[in-house]
Parts: structure tokens; sequence; C-alpha cells
């Protein structure tokens, strides 16, 4: 095959996916906005007249769906354009793990997943922006969550290893075709793709995690063995070695997850969900880890 064939086919199939993505774009747009326009014909007419509170709701919750979907758009186009400043510190991440387990707690416990935090004890230290490498952490467990099956388990680990600090965010849940691996993190991709499908959202959180971690010198890289058999994301970000710098403790405002229904739509340090139990557990002289197991109250044992 030539380069100018294989160069065609490469258009062509961005132009697929373009077209697969503003028609799931279109799905997602058109059903919270077809809540808003028949809320609000009842409320003008007599027949809502009895339902206005239960009416208000629906418009309000209906629209910051609708907002949320534009402004993960808005969010990728200013990430893709390099149009967003990291607001860089020498920042534990294991600190920033521990916040982003935090903001999707209350995910993990919807959809009864088992969710487990390893944490190092001593620090991981990174030159980075605290709120862009939450947002990295909580895009790839929310993506977890999405694809594990309920019972299933997800696992969030943070650690150095050699020069290096990594990520690891592994699930036991639908797994990823041979053939997706390399494209996973590709705007316009996605992973099973369907307009009926039950999470909503865009599916722009891989393309925003895999920008943000190139922003801070890392890599990311997608493993699975296939079809129902777990995957798991692994991100590489170089470690310093100065100490950590004398800065009040990571806060975000907002963490947003696309969820439908709005669920968990924020989450700080301040509004943490029922504390879970902690264990301290040793592996090795450099890998004692926290560990933090979440299940809803109810453990299951995975299918």
């Amino acid at each position: 095959m030539s380069e100018e064939k294989r160069a065609e086919e490469r258009i062509q199939e961005g132009i697929r996916r373009r077209d697969e993505f503003l028609a799931m774009l279109s799905h997602e747009l058109r059903n919270p906005l077809g809540a808003v326009v028949t809320a609000t014909a009842l409320l003008k007419s007599n027949a809502g007249a009895d339902d206005g509170p239960r009416l208000i709701d629906t418009i309000e919750r209906q629209s910051q769906q609708m907002a949320r979907l534009l402004d993960d758009l808005l969010e990728v186009s200013r990430v893709t354009q390099n149009k967003i400043e990291l607001r860089r510190r020498r920042v534990d991440l294991g600190a920033v793990a521990r916040e982003a387990a935090d903001a999707v707690r209350n995910l993990m416990a919807s959809h009864k997943i088992e969710f487990t935090v390893v944490v190092a004890e001593e620090p991981v230290v990174v030159d980075g922006d605290p709120a862009r490498l939450q947002q990295i952490q909580v895009n790839l467990l929310t993506n977890a969550a999405k694809y594990t099956h309920r019972g299933g388990r997800v696992r969030l680990e943070a650690r150095g290893v050699g020069a290096e600090a990594v990520i690891r965010v592994s699930d036991d849940g639908a797994g990823i075709p041979a053939d997706m691996l390399d494209n996973v993190f590709d705007l316009f991709v996605q992973s099973n793709r369907t307009l009926d499908r039950s999470e909503g959202g865009l599916g722009v959180g891989l393309t925003l995690a895999r920008s943000l971690v190139t922003m801070h010198g890392g890599s990311v890289t997608a493993e699975s063995g296939g079809i129902g058999k777990g995957s798991e994301f692994v991100v590489r970000l170089p470690l310093v070695s100065s100490p950590l710098e004398e800065e009040p403790a990571l806060s975000v405002q907002r963490i947003r997850i696309a969820a439908r229904g709005g669920r968990p739509e924020g989450a700080s340090p301040s509004s943490r969900t029922t504390p879970t139990a902690a264990r301290c557990c040793a592996s090795s002289s450099r890998a004692r880890a926290s560990i933090a197991t979440v299940s809803d109250g109810v453990r299951k044992p995975c299918g």
C-alpha cells in the first residue's frame, strides 16, 4: 500500500470518528434539552401548576448537565490549543492521589465498586500543578468506573519507582480491544461506542488526561488483556529531589465528573464522604502504603 493511500485512509478514519462524535454530542445535548423544553411547557400551562418545584428542579438539573458537556468541550479546546497555564510547584503526588480518591468515592459507591487506594507513605515529589494532577487522576478513575460492572474492582496506586512517580489506575471491567490500545487517548475515540450508553458524557476525559500529562513532561499508557479482561492506565512523571514547598494543602474547588444525573458534581477536602477504614501494609523498604477500600458499605465478589 502506498504512503498516499495510507494517508487517505487516515483522513477518512478521522472524518468517521468526528462524525460519530458529533452524532453522540447531538444525542447527549438532545436528552437534557428535551427535558427542559417539556418542563418549561408544563410550567407555562395549568397542567404543571401542582408540580412547580419538581419541574424547576428538572430544569436546573438538566441545564447543569448541558453546561458540563459544554465545559468539557471548551476544556478540550483550551488544552489542545495550549491555552492552559500550569500553576506548577513541588507537590506530593501521594497527597494529590488521596484528594482524587475522595472526589470519586460517591461515584464508586453508587456503582457498588470496590475501590482501593494504595499510596506510598513517603512523599512522592513532582513539579506540577496540583489541580491538574488531580484532574488527570479523576478522569482516569471516572473512566474506570464507567467501564467496570457493578460489584467490580478499581484500584488507584501512586508511588515513586526509580526516578519516576508512577500512577496506576486499574480495573477488572470491560477491557479494551487490542486494536484500540494505540488510539484510546485520541479525541473522537471511545471503546464500545453507541448512542445509548448508560453513563453519558462525551468521552473526552482520556484525551484531557494525556494532554495534561504531556504538559507535565510525563507519559501515559493503556494496557489490557482484551475484552472482558479489565484495563490499566499508567502515568509516569519525573520525580524531583527538591523538598516540598511550604504552601497550603491542595484544595480544588470543583472537580467535574461527567456522570448522568449530575453525580457526583463536586468534591473538595472539606466535603469528603463517609470516612473509609485505612490500613497500613509494608511490601518493601520503599513501598509502605496506606490502603483504603470502598464498596458502598457492602463487599461483593467480582463476577
